[in-house]
């Protein structure tokens, strides 16, 4: 941070904490019964009793706005009556819990209020949970915002500074954000979670995700009019405190920095609102006024269905390309036919670049798509699609003339001697001691018949075989 740089003071702030994980074949009518025991209650539009429940004392969200904000096609993707397995299901629960954190040799305290909890059970065997947070401490300082997120975020605590870690609620302490989480928050999910083979994280089954962190969306509010390419940076990157408990930024290179807060900041209400999307964080900066209702509620709405929507895209996309690098190895039929299905799924029922009927939604819908990389990833995904099906089709040839070669044998065979010598002997009551008395070449005819009806029934078994496991496969989807 440069000497010249003055510490960005903030009025308010709430954070959003999205986690994904990889769920278990599981019916979806299963998962409510138990979310329901747990407190959470399906979300839907619908219930508009619900405008004010999740998100703070006085603050609420138009579901009207949220309806009108997407493209019908995406409504039925996000928005759905009743629970789906073809969409982005959510779950809600109103927390309100006290929190107080604390990590660091100085052990580094900061008190938060989790107001609320979504769980999305969507398709492709993903879930997203997002934890609610509000700081009830004021007055706050950007650094100490970026401090508490970027511990917060820490699912599970790799590096040694990371462990000495607690969690204080009214009545226990956690080692981890996870275990919070996944003991107090929203223990009702944790039997339907795939762990992997360790079963010591609830990453196991996502190889592919980075890092063991969650993505932020947060809402700044500040009373000062000096926001600056280095705040807007420090935002994108999490940048709190360095280890003296000096305020931290990840750069040194102001043309870097500037280059970056352009690339990364949708700036249409500049200077007095900026919105930074990163890998790490979505967050929208703003000015003190009346429009900061309207804002904190856009961000608790549509803009936060805009982002999991690209977060969703981009899940799902590392997953088919990470389940390519397993089959590239393995090479099995069944498995490569169920990934060219998914992926085709994927491609015609749930990937769109044009989400939203509003000019802001499909700008920052654009900026979204670039700094996730999604049309990357898309386009590496359509070339596996391509590589599969090419796969496939040698694979198909290969065995098509494995299997003409052996029947155009048995045709030859049986055709210039092979039945011919034997079958009189197969008519009416079989005399098998007629056996011993047969020669080479009607021994050899014999068992040609014999292992070419036996090759026919097993044809046959393996057919009926493939049609009844393509049909469960396609239930089960």
């Amino acid at each position: 941070m440069s000497d010249n740089q003055k510490e960005l003071q903030l009025d308010e702030a709430s954070s959003q904490f999205i986690f994904p994980f990889s769920l278990k074949h599981t019916n979806v009518m299963k998962i409510q019964q138990q979310l329901e025991n747990s407190g959470y209650r399906f979300f839907h539009l619908d219930a508009k009793e619900t405008e004010n429940a999740y998100y703070g004392p006085g603050q609420s969200v138009s579901h009207d706005n949220m309806d009108q904000y997407f493209l019908p096609f995406i409504e039925n993707l996000l928005f759905v009556h009743e629970p789906a397995k073809e969409s982005l299901s959510r779950f809600s629960k109103s927390v309100q819990s006290p929190i107080r954190l604390l990590f660091g040799e100085d052990q580094r305290s900061y008190e938060a209020e989790v107001l609320s909890a979504d769980i999305f059970i969507c398709p492709f065997e993903i879930g997203m949970i997002s934890i609610r947070t509000r700081f009830t401490q004021s007055p706050l300082k950007l650094s100490e915002v970026m401090d508490f997120q970027n511990q917060f975020r820490v699912l599970d605590p790799k590096l040694v500074e990371k462990k000495n870690l607690r969690v204080m609620t009214k009545n226990s302490s956690y080692d981890s954000i996870q275990d919070y989480i996944f003991k107090e928050v929203a223990p009702g999910i944790v039997p339907f979670i795939e762990t992997g083979v360790n079963k010591s994280s609830y990453f196991g089954s996502l190889p592919y995700f980075v890092d063991e962190r969650m993505y932020i969306v947060s809402t700044l509010v500040t009373r000062e009019n000096h926001v600056t390419n280095e705040h807007l940076f420090r935002s994108g990157q999490v940048n709190g405190y360095d280890s003296k408990g000096n305020p931290f930024i990840s750069a040194k290179n102001p043309e870097y920095i500037d280059h970056y807060a352009k690339t990364h900041t949708y700036s249409r209400w500049a200077p007095q609102t900026n919105y930074v999307i990163s890998d790490h964080a979505f967050t929208c900066l703003t000015q003190q006024g009346e429009h900061v209702p309207i804002i904190k509620s856009e961000m608790f709405g549509q803009h936060y269905y805009n982002l999991l929507l690209h977060f969703f895209y981009k899940m799902v996309l590392l997953k088919l390309s990470y389940q390519y690098s397993l089959l590239y190895r393995r090479n099995k039929t069944n498995e490569i036919e169920q990934l060219i299905q998914t992926i085709t799924e994927f491609s015609g029922k749930y990937h769109f670049k044009e989400i939203s009927s509003r000019t802001e939604g499909q700008e920052l819908a654009f900026l979204m798509n670039n700094v996730f990389h999604i049309s990357t990833l898309y386009d590496e995904v359509k070339k596996t699609l391509d590589s599969l099906f090419r796969n496939q089709e040698k694979i198909s040839a290969k065995r098509n003339n494995y299997l003409l070669f052996i029947l155009t044998t048995y045709t030859v065979i049986s055709g210039i001697y092979g039945m011919n010598l034997v079958i009189e002997d197969w008519k009416g009551k079989i005399d098998w001691r007629l056996m011993t008395q047969y020669s080479v070449f009607e021994y050899i005819a014999f068992g040609v018949a014999i292992s070419g009806i036996l090759m026919g029934i097993g044809l046959g078994a393996g057919a009926i075989f493939s049609l009844g496991r393509n049909f469960f496969n396609r239930k089960k989807r």
